[in-house]
């Protein structure tokens, strides 16, 4: 009998100090954890702090803010004769689409061609100004095309 007691204590004595063993593990992996953010915002300081910014956090020559919705019709814009000529040419056929090399040639006329036309391009179907379709033609946006009350394209720098 008295060797059960003994081993019984023994046995709660292994429990418990297996349960402390696990429990300083788990410290030990979220003290690591810790540690690597530490490291990580101490690295973001360090490199805020050899950036131009101002001291309220503001950046010293600020951007103004970038919006990714589409240019309504009638919205002041300051779009340029080439893309004032793009958005009347796929409004005017709305809701069908126009092809990508009608578009080229349009751009071809105004002296831009390549990238100097392509990532323009590109940055109205990002801002959801025109719809790419699988067969690289182009149409305007349902948003864009369909704001009742308003012609397309605006004048130059003008709100309508």
């Amino acid at each position: 009998m008295e060797h059960r007691f003994l081993d019984d204590k023994i046995e709660d004595g292994q429990r418990r100090l297996d349960d402390v063993l696990r429990q300083i593990d788990d410290l030990r992996r979220e003290a690591a954890l810790i540690e690597g953010e530490l490291r990580a915002y101490a690295a973001i300081k360090r490199s805020l702090a050899s950036s131009p910014l101002k001291a309220g956090g503001a950046p010293a020559t600020p951007n103004p803010p970038r919006s990714d919705r589409p240019i309504l019709p009638g919205e002041k814009t300051r779009l340029s004769p080439l893309w004032a000529s793009v958005f009347e040419l796929v409004l005017k056929a709305y809701p069908g689409s126009v092809p990508l090399e009608r578009l080229k040639n349009l751009g071809e006329q105004h002296g831009k061609t390549g990238d100097r036309f392509r990532l323009p391009l590109h940055h109205h179907v990002t801002r959801r100004n025109l719809d790419k379709l699988h067969d690289d033609s182009y149409r305007a946006n349902q948003r864009t095309a369909e704001r009742p009350g308003k012609s397309w394209p605006p004048e130059q720098g003008h709100a309508q």
